[in-house]
């Protein structure tokens, strides 16, 4: 939450979403639910690095991401975070998968 000025001079309360620091998914196959957290959250909920698995703490083992959906919504993983890659504007995809860094190299060795 924040104070942000309005047009009649005051102040106005304005309401942010927390970030989640974390998140439950299922793995459907033995019906196990795992805490991913930190930065295994952030690595799998980033559509633009490289996830194919993730740790079943029911089963022991790596199962892939189209066989696990997160506990709140039932969303398929895999599906998700495919789902965030076509939200995304073309310009930030093409700087998230390292065209950025090639251009700024580019620009210095000019």
């Amino acid at each position: 939450m924040s104070d942000v000025p309005n047009a009649r001079g005051g102040a106005s309360l304005v309401l942010r979403p927390e970030t989640p620091h974390g998140r439950v998914y299922e793995h459907v196959r033995c019906g196990g639910l795992t805490e991913v957290t930190e930065g295994d959250f952030t690595h799998i909920c980033n559509p633009f690095r490289p996830c194919i698995e993730t740790f079943c703490c029911q089963c022991s083992r790596h199962v892939p991401l189209n066989e696990v959906n997160w506990a709140d919504t039932q969303e398929v993983v895999s599906a998700y975070r495919k789902r965030l890659r076509r939200a995304t504007p073309m310009l930030i995809k093409l700087w998230r998968y390292g065209l950025g860094v090639l251009g700024g190299g580019f620009l210095e060795w000019e």
